[in-house]
């Protein structure tokens, strides 16, 4: 079975530029994840998702984060095996969720990433 890869972002054009040198293949959405699960058949897996949050469009107390680890669908697309690739505010607290487990945390200036894997049930 191949894998599939999705990716949901801001900003596309430097991924695509990415995966063309690597010639790896990749789904590059620049949609709202939201908006595509709910389009989206729970019987299509992938093996990774990379979000990249909106975040200046967020309401003020509002957590983008807290919205996907709690999202049931997103979960269910995920293979048993894959990673959801997370990227959030440091200082914003990683929410108790029943779905994920972060197998990695990493900081990069401004930004952390998150890699999380499903959860255990």
């Amino acid at each position: 079975m191949a894998h599939r890869f999705s990716i949901f972002l801001r900003e596309a054009a430097a991924i695509e530029k990415n995966l063309a040198k690597t010639k790896f293949q990749a789904d590059v959405r620049e949609q709202d994840v939201f908006n595509f699960l709910r389009r989206f058949s729970p019987t299509e897996k992938f093996r990774v998702i990379f979000a990249d949050p909106p975040y200046e469009r967020m309401e003020p107390g509002a957590s983008y984060t807290e919205k996907l680890l709690s999202c049931q669908a997103l979960y269910e697309i995920i293979e048993l095996e894959g990673f959801l690739v997370l990227e959030k505010h440091p200082s914003e607290k990683i929410p108790e969720t029943k779905w994920w487990s972060v197998v990695r945390a990493k900081t990069y200036g401004a930004t952390e990433v998150l890699f999380l894997r499903r959860a255990n049930r």
